[in-house]
């Protein structure tokens, strides 16, 4: 009090406010309770702003998937703006966390396209698996079958256990199994036996194929079987002539150099002859 009045506050000049700019997320407590102004305020950040962080996306994101408080639904144009967002390549929002809410209020959309992002191709599978949406599993390994062929066969146990009529889908999926050889047709018959309603009409044309298949394999090996035992019984007959027969060397021409023999010559048991001087070389 002896000293005087302080001084409340000291104004800076405008260079030292323009150096440090506020972060739009400190403006966000403002809009309590006012969530479409929060959302045309983030809107707007996010698009004329390159370095808008993961927390104002993740912030937008949950508000398009927000139901009304009117109607208690989200309408159509949020959703599609929720999933423009996702496919955004730009958008810098944290993949995780989206999931965690799309899967809270339930985006099918918005998970499908988390889960591809984070290569969790078997959680696609499982999540068209329990919808029982027999086209889309199908539709899911013919996407990511070539990433993962395991998808394939996780479908064909799928079919083999549902108790639906999906002949179709068995045929389909053991046809991509048969082309891609994942495996034995043993351990196929083995998962198909789950289902004994399985229709023969859906295993037939594979069983056929794999019969003729093998029949063919079998009988390539016992040619190349008859064709080794051939060649081994020569090659002893050639061993049993060499240690018991003399040898008669008739070549007139040098091997190397297709001149007149002359002597002196080197001869080989395998009926090759050369000058003495091209053997070196």
């Amino acid at each position: 009090i002896a000293a005087g009045p302080k001084p409340i506050a000291v104004l800076q000049p405008a260079a030292a406010y323009a150096a440090s700019p506020s972060k739009a997320e400190e403006f966000i407590h403002i809009f309590v309770g006012k969530s479409e102004w929060l959302t045309s305020f983030l809107e707007h950040i996010v698009q004329n702003t390159s370095n808008a962080s993961s927390i104002l996306y993740d912030t937008l994101f949950e508000l398009y998937l927000r139901p009304s408080e009117e109607e208690g639904i989200v309408p159509e144009d949020r959703l599609e703006k929720a999933r423009q967002l996702l496919i955004n390549p730009e958008a810098k929002y944290d993949t995780h966390h989206a999931l965690v809410l799309a899967q809270r209020y339930e985006f099918k959309a918005g998970v499908l396209i988390l889960l591809e992002k984070l290569n969790m191709y078997h959680e696609i599978l499982q999540y068209h698996m329990e919808q029982r949406d027999y086209k889309m599993v199908v539709q899911d390994c013919l996407q990511f079958g070539e990433r993962d062929p395991n998808l394939w066969i996780q479908v064909l146990s799928f079919l083999a256990t549902t108790e639906d009529d999906c002949s179709n889908e068995i045929a389909f999926v053991l046809a991509n199994i048969e082309k891609n050889n994942l495996i034995p047709p043993l351990m196929v018959l083995q998962i198909l036996s789950q289902k004994p309603s399985t229709p023969l009409s859906a295993v037939k044309d594979y069983i056929s194929r794999r019969l003729t298949e093998e029949r063919r394999m079998t009988e390539e090996d016992e040619k190349a079987i008859h064709t080794l035992k051939e060649e081994t019984a020569k090659m002893r007959t050639e061993i049993h002539e060499l240690q018991t027969t003399p040898k008669v060397f008739q070549i007139s021409k040098c091997t190397y150099c297709s001149q007149p023999l002359t002597f002196p010559a080197v001869h080989f048991l395998c009926g090759h002859s050369f000058h003495a001087h091209c053997l070196p070389e």
